[in-house]
């Protein structure tokens, strides 16, 4: 599911087998409100879509303030617990028509 979407990644935390965090680095978030939905690129956000569609997973908080700009000019996600299978009823999802988004991709 993050192939490619989260250059920020560095590490995955380990307690014995189980994975209890990750590490990334640094960047600016794209927004300080997670309702400013234009300061996330149309392409990053295309991408992660067709992620979500191919894999049949959903990052259901896909907004601005969970998407950082890193030194290099890539975008990362961030807040990566918000990956669970598309078929799953979750948390409330951003933007909430985010489904119909993939659906349609």
């Amino acid at each position: 599911m993050l192939n490619g979407l989260c250059p920020a990644l560095t590490d995955l935390i380990y307690d014995n087998d189980q994975l209890i965090g990750y590490i990334c680095k640094e960047g600016i978030p794209l927004a300080e409100h997670a309702y400013e939905m234009d300061k996330l690129p149309k392409d990053f956000f295309i991408t992660v879509l067709r992620n979500c569609e191919r894999r049949q997973k959903i990052f259901y908080d896909l907004v601005p303030i969970n998407v950082i700009k890193l030194s290099n000019g890539q975008c990362s996600l961030i807040d990566l617990e918000s990956v669970y299978n598309l078929a799953k009823d979750v948390a409330t999802i951003k933007p909430n028509n985010l489904l119909e988004l993939i659906k349609n991709i």
